[in-house]
């Protein structure tokens, strides 16, 4: 049997087959072989039956043959160059600093795809002499142009449904941290690959469980704040400890503590809001820190702080009161808004007699 796969190869053919089934092929042919000889000896070993039991050899190989479903391969090499895609994903996820090692040698997703582009498209994505076009693009570049930012989610199905209508694609190569989260369910796209055999070959950066951590969530602040008003400054409190946590919270301008210390404890993965009221006494822009006591069991410090600007004014209101004359509600509204340092009060009482 090997003879004759050595000779179909030399041929040109392929055949569609398991190596199971060549073993079985090979036991079958070793049978047929005894028995055909047996055969043979019986009958005294006569010159019309050796051609029979011959004829039925060669009948069982030409059937195993024909079950092994050979195929002649014709290979034309094609004068079109074609493209192979390495689609990575570019979205706010891909920041979170979690491939490595937990002694501190931790690289966030960018870096570990921006590694692997590299490796891909031998560094630049310069495009080879011969065979096919090695192409690298981020899945921002392939989504059309009516969609979220790319920090809103990882969209799968506009990127590979737009790269379906290039002529010259052969394969692509997708790099993502994880499942789709943005844009339409990318299965009707991948069935459409499928039909024209297009592979898609995966590969996932970053840790399918988060690492033990407690982080602040960047800071929303507000617009601006006034001098001599209380501001509210909220913040957010994750943690992926797998036990409860107690931390303490401070803001400061990076020289003094512009508030006093909250102290929270957090229950094991979850995530716990909070705020500090500060005044401004001051105009202008304040570069204010909103950080974390050290945790134990925290494998990324870098997240225990969250630095932003807030911009202060200057601002006073000017309220001028008419009325005709002093009544009880007037005298009561010019005392309470005098009292507010922020406002400055006019008062016109027309018969103040």
């Amino acid at each position: 049997m090997s003879s004759g796969v050595a000779l179909a190869a030399a041929v040109g053919l392929d055949f569609s087959t398991s190596p199971g089934f060549l073993v079985l092929c090979g036991i079958t042919l070793l049978v047929t072989a005894v028995l055909c000889g047996r055969s043979w000896m019986r009958s005294g070993r006569r010159g019309a039956i050796l051609r029979l039991e011959l004829m039925r050899f060669v009948l069982v190989v030409m059937l195993l043959f024909a079950l092994a479903r050979p195929e002649r391969l014709i290979l034309k090499p094609s004068a079109e160059v074609s493209d192979v895609v390495v689609l990575w994903d570019d979205s706010g996820s891909m920041e979170t600093r979690d491939v490595g090692g937990l002694d501190g040698g931790l690289r966030s997703r960018a870096e570990e795809t921006a590694d692997v582009v590299d490796a891909l498209t031998g560094g630049g994505g310069s495009s080879p002499r011969s065979g096919p076009r090695v192409i690298a693009t981020p899945l921002s570049e392939q989504l059309p142009r009516a969609t979220e930012t790319p920090s809103a989610g990882t969209n799968l199905s506009g990127p590979l449904g737009r790269l379906l209508d290039e002529p010259r694609l052969r394969a692509v190569v997708l790099i993502s941290d994880g499942d789709w989260n943005g844009g339409e369910r990318p299965d009707g796209v991948a069935e459409r690959y499928r039909a024209r055999g297009i592979p898609i070959l995966t590969r996932t950066v970053g840790r399918r469980v988060r690492l033990p951590d407690v982080a602040i969530e960047p800071v929303d602040p507000p617009a601006f704040a006034v001098v001599d008003r209380s501001v509210e400054l909220p913040y957010t409190v994750t943690s992926s400890l797998p036990r409860n946590a107690t931390v303490t919270i401070t803001l400061s301008d990076g020289e003094r503590v512009l508030a006093d210390p909250q102290t929270l404890s957090i229950p094991a993965k979850r995530s716990l809001p909070g705020a500090f009221t500060f005044v401004p006494s001051e105009p202008g822009r304040l570069q204010l820190t909103i950080g974390l006591s050290p945790v134990h069991g925290d494998v990324e410090p870098n997240n225990d702080a969250q630095t932003f600007d807030l911009v202060v004014r200057e601002e006073r209101l000017r309220v001028l009161l008419i009325e005709t004359r002093p009544r009880w509600e007037f005298r009561f509204l010019r005392n309470a808004l005098g009292r507010d340092p922020g406002v400055e009060v006019n008062s016109l009482v027309v018969h103040p007699g």
